[in-house]
């Protein structure tokens, strides 16, 4: 029999991430920052963090094809079109990644902060899954069946 874990798997994978995006903003972060680090006897010699666009390859996280759309269409018309018409996406990307990097440590730590919050709310489905596991569990082995033993 095949039980069904994926608010369990859900809540433990977003619990860690969560956590674990919270730790690299609030500790490792600000210790790899530190410059006085750099110059001592530290193996570091180098640092950078920070959201980019068409750079070299990235090690850390990268959310390909990130778009902002915003369009309208008319009641009768399957027609939709740009709300943001005329606008240079260059200056778009440039002043969108500048945005992002001046408020990056707060991007982070919301993300974590949210990810330990939908953790949170399926707390109770997650237990609900884990009691009907040791339902099945105690159906093969009961309480009394201890004392045959």
């Amino acid at each position: 029999m095949k039980l069904d874990m994926k608010d369990t798997e859900s809540l433990l994978a977003l619990f860690k991430n969560g956590k674990g995006l919270l730790n690299f903003v609030n500790e490792k972060l600000p210790y790899l920052r530190n410059s006085e680090l750099r110059e001592s006897n530290s193996q570091i010699d180098k640092h950078e963090d920070g959201f980019y666009y068409n750079e070299d390859p990235c090690q850390s996280m990268n959310i390909r094809q990130l778009c902002f759309k915003s369009f309208s269409g008319s009641y009768g018309s399957s027609s939709v079109y740009s709300d943001i018409s005329g606008l240079d996406t260059d200056f778009m990307k440039k002043y969108f990644l500048k945005y992002l990097n001046k408020h990056k440590d707060d991007i982070l730590r919301e993300m974590g902060d949210m990810m330990i919050s939908d953790a949170k709310e399926i707390k109770s489905q997650a237990i609900l899954e884990i009691d009907k596991i040791r339902r099945n569990i105690e159906k093969i082995f009961p309480e009394n069946d201890n004392e045959k033993e």
